[in-house]
């Protein structure tokens, strides 16, 4: 367990944070180390060396307002038993019991770097296929056609790269949009 400063950094002291986790003054006073430096110190991992994996987990994530433990390190992995894992896996791991090496890590919440255990669950890469929704019109991000106007290209008459120009697309996707091989839904 660590300790606490007795005092506060006097303001306006340059202070900072040595090899040996205590707080030292740039004058050479030395403090044992308190919860704010902690906190204020990077988050790499040799702040972290020798720390339990719960522990670990819970300084670099944080609670969001829906629910959600998200992590905060720079990246999806950790280092932990001699190599690089994934976070969602250890986070699961650790709250659930061990898995199978086949099985993945799914989030219920769908947000990409949430750890909460809640929300964790093992499933099967076809599980995962069987989840994933394929957006399709207007709730693809990369749509640059409505419904509307992919009616109006189907319903207009003339050459398809008139229509392309009027649209703003290329005549392939006017080809497509008519031969209904491109929003086929509607």
């Amino acid at each position: 367990m660590r300790s606490r400063l007795t005092h506060e950094p006097p303001p306006g002291d340059s202070w900072r944070v040595n090899r040996s986790r205590s707080l030292v003054r740039r004058g050479g006073v030395s403090a044992e180390r308190s919860e704010t430096a902690m906190s204020q110190k990077s988050k790499s991992n040799h702040a972290t060396r020798g720390w339990s994996l719960r522990s670990k987990l819970a300084f670099r994530s944080r609670r969001s307002s829906d629910g959600c433990l998200l992590w905060r390190g720079r990246q999806d992995r950790l280092f932990w038993g001699g190599r690089l894992q994934s976070v969602r896996r250890l986070a699961f791991v650790l709250s659930h019991g061990p898995m199978r090496l086949d099985e993945k890590v799914l989030c219920r919440c769908w947000h990409v770097r949430c750890i909460e255990p809640l929300h964790l669950f093992a499933g099967s890469q076809a599980v995962l296929s069987a989840r994933i929704k394929r957006r399709r019109g207007e709730r693809n991000g990369n749509h640059k056609l409505t419904r509307t106007q992919v009616l109006a290209i189907r319903a207009a008459a003339g050459p398809q790269r008139i229509i392309a120009d009027l649209f703003g697309v290329s005549r392939t996707t006017v080809g497509l949009i008519r031969r209904r091989r491109a929003w086929t839904h509607l």
